[in-house]
């Protein structure tokens, strides 16, 4: 029988394994919530998009999946946190919603919520097919206890042999390859050479009416 020191210390380990490799795939994830900004308030609203959000992009790494998937769900994922604090912005009602729900609230049945400015159709397709994805993870993810963090700090949760389970075969998955380190969301459709975290990146967002 595993004592409970051993299930700690390789608790650890696979916290810290699982949060090199989301640093490595999403080299500017604590730079997101800025880079949404409209204001500094937003700020705040931009974390809690990325505590929902995270789990996904963990779930994500465990597929081995290519390269260029990966990028893609990634940018889409960027492009949805910045759709959400946009709606946010200028629409009382959803201002009221909890913060935690909106990314799923906004999900439908046929994709994620339209992207304004508006950009093409089969890039809002690909974006569709991204949020559809995370939806019916957010389902799964809510069966597992994995591992759970903080916006810094990784902290492990191990309430149930299944969760230890699954956390195992997450981290076997993320040291068998190499992740993606450029992070270039022009490729999500913005039609900008702008890197992840510019604080560029969220202006033509700020501009719609």
């Amino acid at each position: 029988m595993v004592s409970k020191h051993a299930r700690v210390r390789d608790a650890s380990i696979v916290a810290s394994g699982v949060a090199h490799s989301l640093e490595r795939y999403v080299p500017d994830l604590a730079n997101w919530p800025r880079s949404w900004s409209i204001e500094e308030a937003n700020v705040t609203i931009g974390r809690s998009i990325v505590d929902v959000l995270q789990p996904f992009l963990i779930d994500l790494l465990t597929r081995q999946l290519a390269d260029k998937t990966l990028r893609r769900h990634r940018d889409h994922l960027w492009m949805l946190g910045g759709e959400i604090v946009r709606r946010r912005h200028d629409d009382p009602d959803l201002a009221r919603l909890p913060v935690q729900t909106l990314p799923l609230d906004l999900i439908e049945e046929d994709g994620g919520p339209l992207i304004w400015p508006r950009i093409t159709e089969s890039e809002q397709n690909s974006f569709d097919a991204t949020c559809r994805k995370l939806s019916a993870s957010s389902i799964n993810l809510k069966t597992h206890s994995e591992v759970n963090f903080t916006h810094r700090f990784p902290r492990p949760a191990w309430k149930n042999s299944g969760a230890e389970s699954r956390t195992f075969e997450i981290l076997s998955h993320l040291m068998a390859g190499a992740w993606p380190t450029t992070c270039d969301h022009a490729a999500a459709g913005r039609g900008e050479n702008k890197r992840c975290g510019s604080p560029e990146t969220p202006r033509r967002m700020r501009s719609a009416g």
